[in-house]
């Protein structure tokens, strides 16, 4: 047990009231201001210029339906030769820029169909959804 003079337990109780006293408060201001709100109009404007701009940087071509809710993206290269890389940036693109969308269509090969356009793309096309919780 440690033994304290009269004017170290004075110090002790002062410090311990001093350090009760600003964390009442610290929990008051916490309470008093409310939660901030967060524009999810720009966020998304931002989420989509952040992921075409990424899909370009890989060398995809993209177009985007913002009119709807939940915007999509559609992206699409052509030709199919180095597939391997061309899989790897579409998986880059999907994990990376692309974070706060959702995959809702991919197709790699001779026979993919574009659906706005209903044109054959022979490459890599797929189609991301802006997720409704945004990532952190």
């Amino acid at each position: 047990m440690i033994n304290f003079t009269k004017g170290k337990k004075a110090l002790l109780s002062i410090i311990l009231m001093l350090l009760g006293a600003s964390l009442i408060t610290a929990g008051v201001f916490i309470l008093i201001n409310p939660e901030q709100t967060v524009d999810f109009e720009k966020v998304k404007a931002a989420n989509i210029k952040m992921c075409e701009t990424g899909a370009r940087a890989e060398l995809f071509q993209t177009s985007s339906n913002d009119k709807k809710d939940l915007p999509e993206i559609t992206l699409f290269t052509r030709g199919l030769e180095d597939w391997k890389a061309k899989l790897y940036s579409a998986s880059y693109v999907i994990a990376s820029p692309c974070e706060n969308f959702n995959l809702i269509e991919f197709c790699m090969g001779e026979l993919c169909i574009d659906n706005e356009t209903k044109r054959e793309i022979n490459g890599v096309y797929m189609v991301l959804k802006h997720k409704k919780q945004i990532a952190k």
